[in-house]
């Protein structure tokens, strides 16, 4: 089994694939259920603490101040992730759109009546799935083509 990475840094920019996304926002999501489980058992903590000791436990606010915007932070990071996903989504369909349609006009402007009527045309679109395959393991050759 090939792995692909999920994010590539070229000279052109960076690729991010949705797999990649997806990863992210399950290890924020999990983040956010760790330290929100430790913070409530810190608090379980610090009230049985208060019982025997009034004081309690030391710098209390400030832990529970600092882990819940913590909490906030991860939360709002993973709603940037859902709208980075939802973006790169839409583009991952955009740039499909855009090269079947690259592929449709060249077809019409050679004056066939299929892409596999010219070998060269074809073998560039094959390539060209190839390579968008590469990119997103869901892409499909059959809604590329039609």
């Amino acid at each position: 089994m090939d792995i692909q990475p999920m994010f590539v840094i070229t000279k052109s920019g960076l690729t991010i694939r949705p797999e990649g996304i997806d990863l992210a926002i399950a290890h924020t999501q999990s983040y956010i259920s760790y330290v929100g489980g430790l913070l409530e058992e810190f608090q379980c903590e610090a009230a049985r603490a208060r019982t025997i000791a009034p004081e309690g436990i030391p710098q209390e606010d400030s832990i529970v101040a600092d882990t819940q915007c913590e909490l906030d932070r991860a939360g709002a990071h993973l709603d940037d992730l859902t709208q980075a996903k939802g973006h790169l989504i839409r583009v991952y369909d955009r740039n499909f759109q855009d090269w079947a349609e690259v592929f449709r006009q060249t077809r019409l402007e050679l004056g066939l009546g299929r892409i596999e009527d010219s070998p060269e045309l074809y073998a560039a679109v094959k390539r060209t799935m190839a390579m968008l395959k590469a990119e997103n393991p869901r892409f499909s050759e059959s809604k590329f083509i039609t």
